[in-house]
């Protein structure tokens, strides 16, 4: 059954409960090994690595990135440091993985991991062979590309579309940028032209908004 709750003339379903012992959970280290698109922190040089993230805060600025807190380069580096240091000792270590370090810390997670993501992006730009195998993306043709905007197009089911290309959700993101947009500019007008007692649901790709790409 469906729980809806009243937002303003809105009807919304209700957010799924999470139980307390999984919701204090995702808020501590609870990994095996440090988040694993951190590589390049762990493996480059000290010089390299203020490369990677000069990088990025250049094209940040480029591009008027206006997501990001005060003292956001400062903020990095100390994250970073936090994020590939163990917590706790003996057979009990454990790391933190993206997302619980973004809930402990209140910080939105999607954004969060979204800014770690766009620094492994930097990080094989500039090193790329550097990259350890497991991180590197699969080549995909003009035909692939072609083909995942318009599945995404159509359906906008970002994990169903990478699960059938064999890549990771967050490349979908990045290929069908154009193709949010033009979904979310058509659910828009669909919302404004709704009839009275009728609500036009945002499709299921626009629920973290914060997200960057997704």
């Amino acid at each position: 059954m469906i729980l809806l709750t009243y937002i303003g003339f809105q009807i919304l379903p209700r957010r799924k409960f999470i139980p307390h012992e999984e919701w204090a959970r995702q808020r501590k280290p609870h990994a095996p090994e440090a988040p694993p698109g951190l590589w390049w922190y762990r493996s480059l040089a000290p010089e390299e690595v203020a490369s990677v993230l000069r990088s990025y805060l250049r094209a940040r600025g480029a591009r008027g990135a206006k997501k990001a807190p005060p003292d956001f380069g400062k903020k990095l580096e100390h994250w970073l440091s936090e994020l590939i240091a163990a917590q706790g000792t003996g057979k009990s270590v454990s790391y933190w993985t993206l997302k619980s370090y973004a809930l402990a810390h209140k910080i939105k997670p999607h954004p969060f991991m979204a800014w770690f993501r766009t620094l492994e992006e930097v990080a094989k730009e500039l090193y790329p062979d550097r990259v350890p195998p497991g991180r590197r993306d699969k080549p995909l043709s003009d035909d692939e590309i072609q083909a995942i905007r318009a599945e995404y197009l159509e359906t906008g089911e970002v994990h169903e579309i990478a699960a059938r290309h064999e890549i990771p959700a967050w490349r979908i993101g990045q290929i069908c940028r154009k193709e949010k947009e033009q979904r979310h500019a058509e659910w828009e007008k669909a919302r404004k032209t709704d009839q009275p007692g009728e609500t036009v649901s945002p499709p299921s790709d626009f629920a973290d908004s914060d997200s960057e790409p997704f």
